[in-house]
């Protein structure tokens, strides 16, 4: 869907779609910047720190492996591989120079994420329906995150019960029902679309990793993503307890794009790109 809205939007401007790609690629990349850097304000960070938290991103969360793969030729027998993660995993701004649809699939997962957050805080008709969008868009643009987007979904309901119970913040019932009915059709809508997907391929397009595979992911995940989730439980631990929802469904989508990077296996190794929505939910 992605190429078919760039050879739309070319056929409109009159351009070439790879310089139609060019340009949303830097509006979507300017996007992806204004929400991270809205949702880091959101959740109590400085200008200076939500800068910073930007700029991390951009790199990508795979540090060790932007730098080691500068050093150190690919090779076959998956020892660095193992230890520097996926060479395609860093960095993260290199990916809005490639004419792909991944762009779009990252920039609607941040708008989940952010508005996921804005929800517990001000859930109200729009976010009620505005999240359930972007899972649907999400799945009809990237299929490939949908996972991912539907770990988000389930972690915002869980939290929204979870406070519910909490007198001091509890939420209208009301709307927390909708959202329930909302969100079992969106996966049922999803569901659908990933049906009609399928249909003209007879090869499994989701497999679970072999030990040896999810070992070496391990390997690699450990060494780029704990020092990030180190932060996030410093961070937990810093907040009071009627701010940490946040950190709730933030740490479930980290936590579930870890999961699913080390034990699901996509077409060409396409499962490195959970750690590009690791790193957007931290």
């Amino acid at each position: 869907i992605g190429h078919i809205y760039w050879s739309i939007l070319a056929f409109s401007a009159n351009l070439s779609p790879t310089v139609i790609s060019l340009i949303t690629n830097l509006v979507l990349m300017g996007a992806i910047g204004i929400l991270y850097f809205a949702l880091a304000r959101e959740l109590g960070a400085s200008d200076l720190v939500a800068l910073i938290s930007l700029v991390v991103v951009a790199l990508g969360t795979n540090v060790p492996g932007l730098i080691g793969w500068s050093i150190i030729q690919p090779n076959d027998n998956g020892v660095w591989w193992a230890i520097l993660g996926d060479l395609r995993t860093a960095p993260f701004i290199q990916k809005f120079s490639a004419f792909e649809a991944m762009t779009l699939g990252l920039s609607l997962y941040t708008g989940l994420v952010f508005m996921s957050v804005i929800s517990l805080r001000y859930l109200s008709r729009f976010e009620l329906i505005t999240v359930p969008m972007f899972v649907v868009a999400i799945t009809a643009v990237y299929p490939h995150i949908f996972p991912i987007a539907a770990i988000v979904l389930v972690g915002l309901i869980a939290t929204l019960v979870i406070k519910n119970f909490d007198l001091s913040q509890s939420i209208d019932r009301k709307t927390l029902v909708k959202l329930l009915l909302v969100s079992g059709i969106t996966l049922i809508v999803c569901a659908g679309i990933l049906k009609v997907y399928a249909i003209d391929t007879t090869e499994s397009i989701i497999a679970l990793s072999s030990f040896k595979e999810s070992a070496k992911k391990t390997v690699a995940a450990g060494l780029s993503l704990t020092p990030f989730g180190i932060a996030m439980l410093w961070t937990w631990r810093s907040k009071l307890p009627e701010d940490r929802g946040s950190l709730l469904i933030l740490g479930t989508a980290f936590i579930g794009s870890i999961f699913l990077n080390i034990l699901m296996r996509l077409g060409a190794l396409n499962e490195y790109k959970f750690f590009f929505t690791a790193g957007i939910s931290i």
